[in-house]
């Protein structure tokens, strides 16, 4: 019996932002369970949710944490979802 290559899907997405290409790597399993993404907003002010998040995405992507803190708020949450494997392009967007 053939072993099944895993490795294809450990996939690091390409982005484009401002004109520049990164990479943003998915979020382990470890991270997950570890609550890497905990969304304990019950407890967390806006501004420290938001610096959570900010944070997240520095380790997750090649994009430095000072160009990520100069983006909308929707850019952050379709690099959230592209590191979480869904791909923001196929959500639909909340009015």
């Amino acid at each position: 019996m053939k072993a099944v290559n895993l490795d294809k899907f450990k996939k690091v997405q390409k982005v484009t932002l401002d004109g520049k290409e990164y990479e943003v790597k998915g979020v382990s399993a470890r991270q997950f369970i570890g609550g890497f993404l905990d969304d304990e907003t019950s407890t967390l002010s806006d501004r420290e949710q938001f610096e959570k998040m900010i944070d997240a995405l520095g380790e997750l992507t090649t994009i430095p944490v000072e160009v990520l803190k100069q983006q909308d708020f929707g850019v952050l949450t379709a690099l959230m979802l592209i590191a979480q494997g869904i791909d923001p392009q196929t959500q639909e967007a909340k009015q």
